[in-house]
């Protein structure tokens, strides 16, 4: 009978043995019973073994691991990951030198490894069948198997990690390369806040000489900026453009001020900021751009001064030919020929034109300047709307303007400016549509605002030209069939004026079918604004 290892068996006598005068005698029951559990417990004992070894197998081959045990000539055992991984059946893998599976080099580095019986993961480069090679990580773990030291290693290919790698560094390189040739400063920061990238542009910004000099916290560097709104009020730390970034939020084009220590005077910059996004959605950086736009901002700042000087200069010629072609309209005598009283009516509406044209530029300028004084008085806005429709009626136009007027509303405005936004949608609308086409205009109330629609049946608005139509000299028309002229700056400066009443203004459009445009006032404004 087999012993197992740890175990003496010891009976205390033999189930069949001769007696002193030479007869056999039977054992003892008690030696029978003893001898029976032993051979119950050596049965115990084949099953939890092959057990354990199912078990083993099992774990081995479902493993995504490749798997070997070896000493330092044979592989002993190799699970299947191990065999697909290198290209053999698991027969001739069984049958390799424990190193054959790696070129020379790895297999010089894997001998140490197992002198050393080192745990330390390392990488290396494994061979196949075929002679194709890739590379491999390893681990070993030195262990007692079957009454002798072996080596049991784990290996995983590594391939496509390390093509990621690859495509990670290249992506790095290239965008280190971009960053590092844009004239406008870059700043990245990850999740928590911390500084990972600033290209040359943003050290020169923030008065560094060396990207190792940057501090790791882009509020310091923001701090020391000493950010402002272009009122001059200071940038809080919730405003700033990268801050809202890392919270999902996407900023662009704000104009801010910046003053650089040792600096005199302060930079115009003009900032934007979005959020990094993992794969979840969830937010795992931003990058910050600045442009300093200083140049554009003194140009911007001479062009306006110079539009402000022009139109005051123009104010005073322009009122006295103005006045002198009246004066000669009403003096003319009653035989003045029909040419000559048509001249003067020519010189008149030039006048009016120049002059209206003097007033607009003397608004911008007031605009720009954040000057634009409002007289407020108030209105009764139904009767202002009849007042420029009748006007229009008046001056011989073939529209057909129909009113329609729900409720009182008055307000606290500046009557002429009002007037004037009034007067200018109304023009657009006679302008851009067909003689003789009607025109709707609406004044309605409900108790705590009033609002006014002006809609029109012509031309309308191409899509594309929408998100300007409020942008100081844009014109949506220009170089079509309906360029009738102008400078563009009617709707910029008639929503200006609506927006400083505390009120707001919109449109709706569609090409071919005309235009509407609206407005909308508080009841009683918001004099003194």
């Amino acid at each position: 009978m087999a012993q197992l290892p740890g175990m003496s068996v010891t009976c205390k006598g033999s189930t069949r043995g001769p007696s002193s005068d030479g007869a056999e005698s039977a054992a003892p029951p008690e030696a029978e019973v003893s001898c029976q559990e032993i051979v119950e417990r050596l049965h115990r004992a084949e099953q939890a073994l092959r057990e354990s070894e199912e078990r083993f197998r099992a774990c081995t081959q479902t493993t995504f691991d490749a798997i070997a045990i070896h000493d330092d000539e044979l592989v002993l055992f190799a699970n299947d990951e191990l065999a697909r991984m290198f290209g053999y059946t698991l027969e001739e893998i069984t049958c390799k030198h424990s190193l054959d599976w790696l070129v020379p080099a790895s297999a010089t580095l894997a001998r140490q490894s197992v002198l050393d019986a080192s745990e330390e993961t390392y990488e290396a480069i494994g061979r196949r069948k075929d002679g194709t090679t890739f590379p491999v990580e390893l681990r070993g773990k030195s262990i007692v198997y079957q009454g002798r030291r072996v080596r049991v290693t784990t290996l995983a290919d590594i391939t496509e990690r390390e093509r990621n790698l690859d495509t990670a560094e290249r992506r790095a390189a290239e965008l280190e390369a971009v960053t590092g040739i844009m004239l406008d400063p870059v700043l990245v920061v990850d999740a928590v806040d911390w500084v990972t990238l600033a290209n040359r542009a943003a050290l020169r910004l923030f008065g560094i000489e060396q990207a190792s000099e940057a501090p790791r916290d882009p509020g310091a560097v923001l701090d020391s900026m000493q950010l402002r709104h272009l009122d001059g009020r200071p940038v809080k730390r919730e405003e700033m453009p990268i801050v809202r970034a890392l919270g999902g939020e996407t900023v662009c084009g704000e104009w801010g001020m910046v003053r650089l220590p040792g600096m005199a005077s302060s930079l115009y910059i003009q900032r934007s900021a979005a959020p990094i996004f993992d794969r979840n959605g969830d937010v795992r950086g931003a990058v910050w751009v600045a442009r300093d736009v200083t140049g554009c901002m003194k140009l911007d700042q001479l062009k306006e001064e110079f539009v402000r000087i022009a139109a005051h200069e123009l104010e005073t010629p322009v009122a006295v030919m103005k006045g002198h072609a009246q004066l000669l309209l009403r003096r003319a005598p009653a035989d003045l020929s029909s040419r000559s009283r048509s001249a003067l009516e020519a010189i008149n509406r030039g006048a009016d034109r120049i002059d209206r044209i003097v007033q607009d530029l003397l608004d911008i300028s007031q605009l720009q300047a954040g000057t634009l004084e409002l007289v407020h008085e108030q209105v009764d806005l139904p009767a202002l709307v009849r007042e420029v429709a009748r006007r229009f009626a008046a001056d011989g136009r073939t529209h057909v303007i129909r009113l329609h007027i729900e409720g009182e509303a008055t307000v606290s405005a500046d009557r002429q400016r009002l007037e004037s936004v009034i007067y200018s949608v109304l023009d657009n609308a006679f302008r851009f549509s067909a003689p003789g086409s009607e025109v709707d205009v609406e004044v309605i109330a409900n108790g705590r605002e009033a609002c006014v629609c002006i809609q029109d049946r012509g031309v309308g608005i191409p899509r594309a030209m929408q998100a300007r139509i409020f942008e100081r000299f844009y014109r949506a028309h220009t170089d079509t069939p309906h360029d009738y002229g102008g400078m563009g700056v009617g709707l910029f400066i008639a929503r200006a004026i609506i927006e400083a009443h505390g009120g707001a203004m919109w449109f709706g459009s569609e090409e071919g079918r005309g235009s509407r445009f609206c407005f909308r006032l508080p009841m009683g404004g918001v004099e003194g604004r």
